[in-house]
């Protein structure tokens, strides 16, 4: 079987041939294509190349591995609503060189490879790295913190106790939350309370930063959420 190469240099010509086959048939306008941390796009009718971008800094469902993405919100993005599909001619491009399209949405395609790595000469595609998402924790959670975290969970059962102790008081408020970073894992600890009134957990705010403090967190910040 052919093996293909997907090395930065060939896929900097397959990046150019994509953006070169929107500009013929007239489908670049509003659109970006995405390859070796480089962004193609027209600005005014003036061709502009920026630097150092990555999709999924614009959409997150493209992945972290990016070897050709494009984002249109022009005549391609009309086009791919039509008729479902993108056009052949890129279809054609990509199966050149062992890719296909994966649809991330209505308005942005990425490309992918068709077979395992194993089947390529090269593959060198645009890193990202994800950063980890926070660990959200919650009352009913308390046994498997306890045996991960023991001092975060004595901290939960203090704001309960406070907030039990002080009723079901003040709005109903939803989404509230503290973010704070503790053992290198970014956290996101849900109101420690019975109640879903807001005033019977937030008089103690700067008492369980100082507590978090205390067990060695920091980066600590507290979001209000929103009235339900």
């Amino acid at each position: 079987m052919k093996k293909y190469n997907l090395d930065k240099e060939n896929i900097k010509h397959l990046g150019i041939a994509i953006w070169k086959w929107l500009n013929d048939n007239e489908m670049d306008r509003d659109a970006s294509v995405y390859f070796n941390h480089k962004r193609i796009r027209k600005v005014w009718d003036e061709l502009v190349v920026d630097k150092d971008v990555h999709p999924m800094d614009y959409c997150e469902y493209t992945g972290p591995n990016n070897i050709v993405t494009i984002i249109s919100e022009g005549p391609l993005y009309d086009w791919a609503d039509m008729f479902s599909a993108l056009p052949n001619g890129l279809i054609k491009l990509a199966e050149r060189y062992g890719c296909y399209w994966e649809h991330c949405t209505g308005w942005c395609w990425t490309l992918c490879l068709n077979y395992e790595e194993d089947k390529y000469e090269a593959y060198e595609p645009d890193m990202h790295e994800v950063p980890a998402k926070p660990v959200t924790i919650y009352m009913s959670m308390l046994d498997e913190i306890n045996e991960k975290w023991p001092k975060l969970c004595e901290v939960m059962q203090y704001w309960w106790y406070l907030s039990e102790k002080t009723g079901d008081i003040g709005s109903c408020v939803i989404g509230a939350y503290m973010e704070f970073n503790y053992k290198d894992i970014t956290f996101h600890l849900l109101p420690c309370s019975p109640y879903q009134g807001e005033c019977s957990w937030t008089p103690y705010i700067g008492v369980i930063k100082q507590k978090l403090r205390d067990i060695g967190a920091s980066d600590i910040s507290y979001h209000c959420g929103i009235m339900d």
